[in-house]
């Protein structure tokens, strides 16, 4: 398992939630699930993965 520089807790780059690692090391949403859910709440294409972390120079 290879740790990123992301914080603990980060914004889901597709949907702006709250994403952490689980157990095993892949991102999860903070409310335990995996995929994505679009602005209506119907789940969508894409799984929980953190924004970019822009560092400054």
């Amino acid at each position: 398992m290879t740790t990123g520089c992301w914080p603990r807790v980060s914004r889901c780059r597709w949907c702006a939630r709250p994403v952490l690692r689980d157990n095993e090391g892949t991102w999860i949403h903070a409310d335990l699930a995996y995929v994505c859910r679009d602005s209506s709440g119907g789940l969508a294409a894409t799984t929980a993965e953190p924004e970019q972390v822009r560092r400054a120079s």
